[in-house]
Parts: structure tokens; C-alpha cells; sequence
């Protein structure tokens, strides 16, 4: 068998293997003798994960039924992903709707600091990034929320933290703006937050060297506030 790097080392795990291959009736006896759901490979990689790499896997829902755990992480050699993070990485929309409908937490970052979204969105996966903007949009502010930067904008005026001072923040993620209201970042970019709204976006400013400022909202979650307000506030790492 010719495996890709999120394959390796699944070999001699028996359920893993049929998580791999979706062999639900084989994956479905292994539970009933015993099998424990949330074996880790070598890897620190679950059944889970396993799954995740066959697209429409009937063996993730039986999986996510059977109290797997949807949030468990491989290790950094594999590069700290959750099964969410391997779904949309390869486009599999249905997974990754089957685990966002399990609990899965899109906010998760891997050992490069991307979220599901960012790795669907890196990948042209348009379906799997509508997934899960779409299930960002109908509940908190987390990782690419759905909400439009318009709803965001109306909720600021209520958002008492609109009136702290400004702060130093570093984008850990990239984010690719989905509308003129919106600002890109790069991860590693250093920006100034000027309103903190409810819905878990952010207004900031951008002023690149040789560059016109540029300002806009952007996901939260796709940033970290540096220990000291205003405009000489210090990042800490």
C-alpha cells in the first residue's frame, strides 16, 4: 500500500485500519469486543484520523457516535492535527460536517497555527470552507466566522471594550478577506485593534512599510494581543 504521511504507522492497528479502509462492519465488531475508541497510533493519531482520510467515511459517524473523541490531537511530527483539520485539509465536506455536528472545535490550531478553515481555504476546498463558515455563522466567534463584518460593525457600539485603548496584535494564521469590508492578514503580521465587537470579530489596521494603511475586520481567533495597550504596547511572544 502506498501511504501518504497521514497514513503512516496505521499498519497493526486493526481498528485504524478499518477506519482507514471504512470497513464500517469490520470497525463495528472491534467496538463490540472491546476495541477502545480512542487508541493512539505511534502517532498519537486515533481511529479518528484514520477516518478522516476516506472521503464520505461511514466509519466517522459510527466513530463520533461511539464517544470518540473529536478533538484529539496527533503529535508535532505529524504536525498536531485533529481528525477536523485532516477532513478539510483534503476537501472531505461531508467529514467535516459530520464532525462539526459531533462537537468537533474548528478554533483547534495545528503545529503550523492553522485552523480547519484556514487549511480548506489553502486548499481551494470552497465546500468544506463554506462548511465551516457556515456552522461559525450560526454560533460563537470562533476561527473564519461566517458572520459578515457588517453584523460585526453593528455590534461594536455595544461592546464596552470598543472604548479600551488601542493594542499591538500578531496574526497566527493567514486570513484571506471574503469582502471589501474585511482585512487580510499574514500570519506573523503585526496590526493595531481599534473595536472589539460581540460577534468575534475585530477592527484593525495594517500599515506595511512602502504600503498604504489599510483597515478592515478580521476573525479574532486569527490573532493574539500583545501584552501592552496602546500604540507603543510590546508583543509578547
Amino acid at each position: 500500500m502506498d501511504l501518504s504521511p497521514d497514513e503512516e504507522n496505521f499498519q497493526g492497528r486493526l481498528l485504524h485500519l478499518a477506519a482507514l479502509w471504512d470497513n464500517l462492519e469490520l470497525l463495528q465488531e472491534l467496538l463490540a469486543t472491546g476495541a477502545e475508541v480512542d487508541a493512539r497510533d505511534g502517532y498519537m493519531r486515533s481511529a479518528l484520523h484514520a477516518a478522516a482520510l476516506a472521503e464520505r467515511s461511514s466509519c466517522l459517524i459510527a466513530l463520533c457516535d461511539a464517544g470518540a473523541d473529536v478533538n484529539a490531537k496527533s503529535n508535532q511530527e505529524t504536525g498536531g492535527k485533529t481528525a477536523l483539520h485532516i477532513a478539510a485539509e483534503r476537501g472531505h465536506v461531508e467529514n467535516v460536517k459530520a464532525l462539526l455536528k459531533a462537537g468537533a472545535d474548528q478554533t483547534v490550531i495545528n503545529s503550523d497555527g492553522d485552523t480547519a478553515l484556514v487549511l480548506a481555504e489553502r486548499g481551494r476546498h470552497r465546500h468544506a470552507a463554506l462548511a465551516l463558515r457556515e456552522a461559525k455563522g450560526g454560533g460563537g466567534g470562533g476561527a473564519g466566522g461566517a458572520r459578515p463584518a457588517s453584523a460585526a460593525r453593528r455590534d461594536s457600539g455595544r461592546d464596552s471594550a470598543t472604548r479600551r485603548k488601542h493594542e499591538v496584535a500578531q496574526a497566527l494564521a493567514n486570513y484571506t478577506a471574503t469582502s471589501s469590508e474585511q482585512l487580510s492578514l499574514v500570519k506573523g503580521q503585526l496590526l493595531v485593534v481599534r473595536k472589539k465587537a460581540d460577534s468575534g470579530w475585530w477592527e484593525g489596521e495594517l500599515q506595511a512599510k512602502g504600503r498604504a494603511r489599510q483597515s478592515g475586520w478580521f476573525p479574532a481567533t486569527y490573532v493574539k494581543v500583545g501584552g501592552g495597550g496602546g500604540r507603543e504596547g510590546g508583543f509578547q511572544k
